[in-house]
């Protein structure tokens, strides 16, 4: 089930005028070889090579993600015949049988290194602990990684401390260990740092992140119920909402009338279907999208044709459509914000300025459950800590309301 952003909606229906529609068309290159970031107002940003690395490591200051680039064939295996202290030792008796981790197409933050959560530990990772009193994620697990020139190597993701992830791989026997040093720093601004491991070199390879809107990129996703499989379509940034319009004549389509959600993938590669008959690609033609921007501007996108792998070529129009006006965007209450977010230690600071001298802080689980309801009598500018141990992993909404206003932010506890 999508995640929804559970917040209201304020629009002003009138007679407002957008931009027209725009046809529009990306290259992805022979077998979908590139990556295309895409910005709805600016058109392509960027078109990069997709098949040059192996893992992604988070550049967020407070990410702990790291993917795999399965769309290259690229394969994790967590090693389940001991700990770390086998890392000189390591038993690949059984590989085959071992438990696959693939990267989520719903959140770039849940990678395939992060997926083996223990889910009553709240600082567990997957691949590492994170530590509470000296605020370091200490690797807990051994891989096996297969590489696309279908060579294997052991993988430990030793540690990340102050911005700064370690990680050590070798060939299954021990040989030609490396360890590196991978520093967020040197992606400021970027979703995402990347390594080669078959070449040992770091790489820059995305624009940055206040720039795109969406990717249209060749990746690993679920083609059908625990079935994973390389599709192509496009997944949106972080931090964008998108919505889903079927069954409605694609240029009748309202986004008023659909609820946006933060998944990823909400886009995704299922508006094409292979036509055995005529050896090409149909569209649905009762589907669009409704994207909301980095300028919060709706854009609408209809697919009008996938060429397929000879040239990577997608084409579409967009359409500017409205704005999206969350409910921070008409307070009184200004200047908030949450840290840490993802909240990894139980604690959650909130920074806003408020003319009231009574403001409730509310958090809501994506049931719409309210989890914890607390009442601040301080006025002006406020930094305040609440105490969130008891949540567990997931999103939540968290809202400040001072009796004619109301702000939210959205929340993920890991």
């Amino acid at each position: 089930m999508k995640r929804l952003i559970l917040f209201t909606l304020f629009l002003s229906l009138g007679l407002n005028v957008f931009s027209q529609q725009v046809d529009d068309f990306v290259f992805l290159d022979g077998g979908y070889a590139n990556q295309s970031y895409y910005s709805f107002a600016n058109e392509e940003i960027a078109n990069v090579d997709n098949t040059n690395w192996d893992i992604a490591l988070d550049a967020d200051p407070f990410g702990v993600s790291i993917r795999i680039n399965g769309q290259m064939g690229t394969a994790l295996y967590l090693y389940p015949n001991g700990d770390i202290s086998d890392w000189e030792t390591l038993d690949t008796t059984g590989l085959s049988s071992w438990s696959q981790s693939y990267d989520s197409d719903n959140y770039w933050e849940e990678g395939a290194f992060n997926q083996n959560v223990d889910p009553d530990n709240l600082f567990d990772y997957g691949w590492g602990i994170y530590n509470s009193i000296t605020h370091h994620v200490v690797g807990d697990s051994l891989y096996v990684i297969k590489l696309s020139d279908n060579s294997y190597k052991k993988i430990w993701i030793v540690s990340m401390i102050s911005n700064v992830f370690t990680f050590k791989f070798a060939d299954l026997d021990g040989a030609n260990e490396t360890e590196v040093s991978f520093a967020k720093g040197d992606y400021a601004g970027k979703n995402f740092g990347y390594y080669s491991i078959q070449t040992e070199e770091t790489l820059d390879r995305e624009p940055d992140s206040n720039t795109w809107d969406i990717v249209f990129t060749k990746y690993y996703g679920i083609y059908s119920p625990g079935v994973h499989y390389a599709v192509t379509g496009a997944l949106h940034n972080r931090g964008l909402m998108t919505a889903q319009s079927d069954g409605v004549n694609v240029d009748d389509a309202i986004w008023t009338d659909y609820t946006m959600n933060d998944t990823i993938s909400t886009i995704g590669w299922d508006w094409k279907s292979f036509n055995n008959s005529t050896f090409s690609y149909d569209i649905l033609e009762d589907r669009c999208y409704f994207v909301v921007d980095q300028n919060s501007s709706v854009w609408k996108i209809i697919f009008t044709a996938f060429i397929g792998s000879s040239t990577g070529e997608i084409d579409f129009t967009i359409e500017e459509v409205g704005t999206f006006v969350g409910i921070d965007e008409i307070s009184n209450i200004s200047g908030f914000t949450i840290y840490p977010n993802p909240s990894t230690n139980g604690n959650l600071t909130l920074n806003f300025n408020t003319p009231s001298s009574s403001v409730i802080v509310r958090i809501i689980d994506l049931s719409g459950k309210e989890v914890l309801a607390e009442r601040l009598t301080s006025q002006g500018n406020q930094s305040q800590q609440i105490d969130i141990t008891d949540l567990s992993k997931g999103m939540y909404i968290v809202s400040l309301e001072n009796g004619s206003s109301k702000v939210s932010q959205k929340l993920i506890v890991n």
